[in-house]
């Protein structure tokens, strides 16, 4: 069972590896840093990068909390990640109900849309396979697959206009 249990996590691990994690060259991270910095000031959010996977990033605990925590911005998929985290601030959507387990998925939406919309480049083929995977692992509920293609929609439609 233990082997089994091993095997499952390690393939769903393997789901978030491709391109959008790779290291992008010095000069595009260090533009990336800055535009996520210059986002944060504007919306009166502290960001701080750690050593985390993309998807461990945290956006605020609580309604006074103007923090994020996110992975270093060393890759395309980090860089998106933070933009969404300071989106949850930006537009004042949370990502769960007050209970902390409901999850509200057109807020997810809204936020990666707000995302995509503030990128400097539209995403690539294998960062839009990870955003999609953000809607699938948690169980399904209402509105999970029409936030999913609403964020699908944008990303095509920013790829599109590049």
């Amino acid at each position: 069972m233990n082997d089994n249990w091993s095997d499952v996590v390690a393939a769903f691990e393997s789901l978030w590896e491709g391109p959008s994690t790779e290291p992008v060259p010095d000069e595009q991270e260090a533009r990336m840093r800055c535009h996520v910095m210059s986002l944060a000031e504007e919306h009166d959010v502290r960001c701080r990068e750690e050593d985390i996977h993309v998807f461990a990033a945290e956006g605020p605990l609580d309604a006074e909390s103007r923090s994020v925590i996110v992975p270093r911005l060393s890759s395309e998929l980090a860089y998106l990640v933070a933009l969404h985290e300071i989106g949850h601030l930006a537009l004042r959507l949370p990502s769960y109900e007050e209970d902390g387990t409901t999850r509200i998925f057109a807020n997810e939406a809204s936020v990666w849309e707000w995302a995509i919309d503030a990128s400097l480049l539209p995403p690539s083929e294998d960062a839009v396979d990870k955003i999609r995977l953000t809607f699938v692992v948690d169980e399904p509920r209402d509105g999970r697959a029409a936030a999913r293609d609403r964020v699908m929609r944008r990303c095509a439609e920013r790829r599109a206009a590049q």
